[in-house]
């Protein structure tokens, strides 16, 4: 399930190790060192994957919001007050259309 994600909770994992999967394949982790009002991502001691599976170095990054697929947030940010929200959400509207589904599965006489 794909979220859109709060810059706020983005920028509570500054210090954190991320990793960024950009458009065109390219994949960078590293230290997040900022996220602004763009999204634009900043990160430290950078490596990057390219598309045909490279790896280099590339130290301290700025990769453009626009160009960003994925931002994957480190374990612990799963605790983080904005994704219990979804998650609760999730399971209600899971429950919801079992309900639902019941409902209209059952035959009348």
């Amino acid at each position: 399930m794909a979220v859109s994600i709060p810059r706020a909770t983005i920028a509570d994992a500054v210090g954190q190790e991320v990793t960024v999967e950009l458009l065109d394949g390219a994949t960078y982790r590293g230290k997040l060192e900022s996220v602004d009002g763009h999204y634009n991502v900043r990160l430290a001691l950078a490596l990057v994957r390219s598309k045909s599976g490279e790896y280099s170095a590339a130290g301290t990054v700025t990769l453009p919001g626009p160009r960003v697929k994925l931002l994957r947030l480190p374990s612990a940010m799963r605790d983080a007050p904005f994704f219990k929200e979804v998650v609760s959400g999730v399971i209600a509207a899971r429950a919801k259309k079992r309900k639902d589904g019941k409902k209209a599965g059952k035959k009348s006489k």
